[in-house]
C-alpha cells in the first residue's frame, strides 16, 4: 500500500518560526508514535523534510520515534507555490510510505493538490502545527491525523 504523510512542523520557539519549542517538540514526538502504533510497519520508508530548521528538528524525531537511518532534506517547497513537485518525490522514492514534513503554507497546498489528483470530493484543512495530512493513494483515502489522541473521521470517496 501506498501511503504519504504530510506533516506541518510542530509549535515555534518564541524568538521566531525557525526553531522548535519544547511543546512544538512534544507535538511531533506524539504524532510519530501516533503513526508508528496506528499504522502497520512497513519496510519501505522514506523521510523528506524541508531545510527549514524547524522542519529539520521535526525530521529527527520522526527519524528516531520511527527507527529510521536518516532522511533526505530537500526543497520540499519552492517558491511560487510548485505543487507539481509533491508528485515527482513520490515517484522518485519508490517506498511504501513517505512522510513529508514542511511548514504550513506548502502543507496545505499539497494536500489540496493530492485530493484534486485523487479525485477526492472533500476540500483540504489548514494543518494546525503538529498535525498530519494522511493519504492512502490506493484506496484513495484522506483524513487529519493530530498529536492528540483525536482523529477526524476517514474521507472517502
Amino acid at each position: 500500500m501506498k501511503e504519504l504523510f504530510i506533516v506541518r512542523t510542530g509549535d515555534h520557539d518564541d524568538l521566531g518560526e525557525e526553531n522548535l519549542s519544547s511543546y512544538g517538540e512534544r507535538q511531533i514526538n506524539r504524532l510519530a508514535k501516533k503513526i508508528r502504533s496506528d499504522y502497520a510497519p512497513s519496510s519501505s520508508v522514506s523521510l523528506l523534510c524541508s531545510p527549514i530548521p524547524n522542519a529539520v528538528q521535526s525530521a529527527e524525531i520522526f527519524k528516531k520515534v520511527l527507527g529510521l537511518e536518516g532522511y533526505a532534506e530537500e526543497r520540499v517547497f519552492a517558491g511560487g507555490y510548485e505543487i507539481s513537485t509533491i508528485e515527482e518525490k513520490i515517484g522518485r522514492y519508490n517506498s511504501d510510505r513517505i512522510i513529508v514534513v514542511t511548514h504550513e503554507v506548502p502543507a496545505f497546498v499539497y494536500s489540496q493538490h493530492m485530493i484534486k489528483i485523487l479525485g477526492i470530493d472533500k476540500k483540504a484543512k489548514d494543518l494546525d502545527n503538529g498535525e498530519c495530512a494522511y493519504f492512502n493513494l490506493e484506496g484513495k483515502t484522506y483524513q487529519i491525523l493530530r498529536h492528540s489522541d483525536k482523529v477526524e473521521a476517514d474521507i472517502s470517496i
